[in-house]
C-alpha cells in the first residue's frame, strides 16, 4: 500500500483533509481512491470519495501525479497540487503547497513501513462549495506525508499519531507509532526558513489522561501531549475535533466486511497548539516559539475492545 495525506488549515477558518491511496488490498490490484472531507468554519463538512480499479485512474511519468476521478495530486511541480472538481459532491478546489525544503523521510521500520513529510508550508488556492456564488482566493497553511509499506498497515501499526504546526517560517512534525507488538518509534522534525533546525529519533512523547469530550472512548485522544529529547522539547494543546471517520468507508460494503474483519480503523483530526524550545546544534541560547496546527490519529482498531 502506498498513500499521500493532504492536511491543510486556512486563515478563512477552513479546514482540508484529503487521502489518495493505491492498494493491492481488498478488491484487486493496484486500485486507488481519494477521500476526503473540507470543513467549512461553521462545522459543516464537505465530503468527497472516489475508488477506481487499475485501468480506471491514472498514475502521471515516474509516479509523479495521480487522477482518480474528479481529485488530482501533482507532485512533480515546484509546489504540491491537490484539486477536486466535483459539481455533484458540491466542491471545487485547488490548493498549492509550497516546497520551502527538501522532503524529510522517518527512519523506517525493518518491515519496511517508511514515511516522508513534506513539512508545513505556505498554501494558497481557490475554494468553491455549494451555494457561493463564486470561488475564492485562501491561503493559510498546507503539509503533505508519504507513506508506503510492503505488509497491511494494520499488522505493523496499532496507532499513529500526527502534528503538524507552523508559525510564520518556523514549521513542526511530531511522529508517534504504536507498533503491533506495543513498542513505540517516535520522530520529532523543526524547522525554520526550510532548513532543518532540529530532528529528533529518540524523542520521549508522553500523552495525558484527559481526552477529547466529544471523542469515542475506544478511539481516545489525548489533549496534553510532551515530547523532549536533548535537541527540543515541546508541549501540545489539542483543541476541538474536526472530524472522526472510518477509512474503510471508501470501500464496496463486501470488501468493506472483509477488510473489517481484521480491524476497524478510525482517523481523528483536531485543532492545536504547540509550545516549542529548540537548543541549536553545539549549544548556545534556545529558540522558543509557539505554532499552531493540526492534530492527526490514525488508529488500526480500538484501543480497548468493547
Amino acid at each position: 500500500m502506498e498513500y499521500w495525506d493532504v492536511t491543510a488549515w486556512l486563515e478563512s477558518g477552513e479546514r482540508f483533509f484529503a487521502r489518495f491511496l493505491v492498494t493491492n488490498q481488498g478488491p484487486g490490484v493496484q486500485t486507488a481512491a481519494a477521500v476526503g472531507h473540507l470543513v467549512l468554519p461553521g462545522g459543516e463538512i464537505v465530503p468527497f470519495k472516489w475508488g477506481r480499479r487499475r485501468d480506471a485512474w491514472r498514475l502521471g511519468p515516474e509516479g509523479r501525479s495521480l487522477t482518480i476521478a474528479k481529485a488530482r495530486l501533482e507532485l512533480d511541480a515546484p509546489t504540491v497540487v491537490i484539486s477536486v472538481e466535483s459539481e455533484k459532491r458540491g466542491i471545487k478546489l485547488r490548493l498549492e503547497i509550497a516546497r520551502t525544503a527538501p522532503l524529510v523521510t522517518t527512519t523506517p521500520l525493518p518491515d519496511g513501513y517508511a514515511v516522508e513529510v513534506v513539512m508545513p508550508s505556505p498554501a494558497r488556492g481557490r475554494v468553491w462549495t455549494r451555494g457561493m456564488d463564486a470561488a475564492r482566493d485562501v491561503t493559510g497553511t498546507g503539509a503533505l506525508t508519504h507513506t508506503w509499506m510492503e505488509r497491511p498497515e494494520g499488522d505493523l501499526v496499532r496507532r499513529r499519531v500526527e502534528l503538524l504546526s507552523r508559525e510564520a517560517d518556523a514549521a513542526l512534525y511530531i511522529f508517534d507509532l504504536t507498533l503491533a507488538d506495543g513498542r513505540h518509534r517516535s520522530t520529532v522534525i523543526a524547522s525554520r526558513a526550510g532548513r532543518i533546525l532540529a530532528r529528533a529519533d529518540d524523542v520521549t512523547l508522553s500523552f495525558g489522561h484527559t481526552t477529547t469530550a466529544d471523542g469515542d472512548p475506544r478511539y481516545p485522544l489525548a489533549t496534553e501531549w510532551k515530547a523532549a529529547s536533548t535537541a527540543l522539547a515541546a508541549r501540545v494543546t489539542v483543541g476541538r475535533e474536526l472530524l472522526r471517520m472510518d477509512p474503510l468507508d471508501i470501500l464496496p460494503p463486501p470488501f468493506r466486511m472483509l477488510l473489517a474483519l481484521g480491524g476497524r480503523p478510525r482517523r481523528v483530526w483536531a485543532e492545536a497548539e504547540v509550545d516549542l524550545r529548540v537548543t541549536p546544534p553545539g549549544g548556545g541560547d534556545p529558540e522558543r516559539g509557539s505554532n499552531s496546527g493540526i492534530v492527526v490519529a490514525t488508529f488500526a482498531r480500538p484501543l480497548e475492545q468493547p
